[in-house]
């Protein structure tokens, strides 16, 4: 293709998002998908597709039925849906981050436990070997605590 034909389609796709933005009419395409991703969810919840080879056999089927629902729905129903997954997604994404906060937190204070009784933090034993230290600790008398050092 020549430069010239390449300048003249870059100018018309952008044309075109600046049309869709404008109308909102990829915004719509885009709500319409993810409420069709979330009535696909409830199909599976109510027939009880739990394992992901049953999901996988039926996913045409499902899919097909989602579509039809949504394009039985209202553009404000889509709408609401659509604000509805959004809030949903926000809120998975929030438990996804403090759950990993969590692990990190859990990770750092092995690693401490570990310094603290000179292992290294690769040491597949470190945990083993802090429990049995402060098991041997939790039997001596308080003003021996640091004498073993």
């Amino acid at each position: 293709m020549s430069a010239v034909g390449i300048f003249v389609a870059k100018i018309m796709i952008f044309a075109f998002f600046v049309y869709a933005l404008l109308t909102g009419s990829a915004t719509g395409v885009m709500e319409r998908e993810l409420v069709v991703g979330l009535v696909a969810e409830e199909i599976y919840k109510e027939r009880g597709l739990d394992e992901p080879q049953e999901r996988e056999r039926k996913e045409s089927e499902v899919m097909r039925e989602a579509r039809q629902r949504v394009a039985k729905m209202s553009k404000q129903e889509i709408h609401e849906r659509w604000k509805e997954g959004q809030a949903q997604l926000a809120a998975e994404h929030a438990t996804d981050e403090t759950a990993q906060k969590r692990r990190r937190l859990a990770s750092h204070a092995a690693e401490l436990r570990g310094d603290e009784l000179g292992l290294s933090p690769v040491d597949p034993q470190r945990e083993q070997v802090y429990q049995e230290e402060l098991s041997k600790r939790a039997q001596l008398p308080p003003a021996d605590l640091g004498a073993g050092r």
